[in-house]
């Protein structure tokens, strides 16, 4: 969430940290769409067909973690924002 050079980011380097987080947050929370949505298709398909159909899983653990560290971490970078007023 932290790191021990935070404080010397100037407000160009936190905007570009923040940036690039909310980038890859958005590619996790997208994945996350998809598979939501190819599960609510099979599990329409398998009640029209009439066989269970396999279903995509949700976001792993590790996903989960990362997106979650890179939302905890845009929160610091926003906290450090404020503080130097950018």
């Amino acid at each position: 969430m932290s790191r021990p050079d935070d404080d010397a980011l100037a407000c160009a380097q936190l905007q570009q940290q923040i940036e690039e987080n909310a980038t890859a947050a958005a590619a996790y929370a997208k994945a996350d769409a998809q598979l939501e949505n190819t599960n609510i298709a099979a599990g329409i398909a398998s009640g029209v067909i009439g066989f269970p159909a396999l279903l995509a899983m949700d976001l792993s653990r590790e996903e989960q973690i990362k997106l979650r560290s890179l939302q905890d971490r845009n929160q610091r970078l926003t906290f450090l924002k404020d503080q130097k007023r950018c």
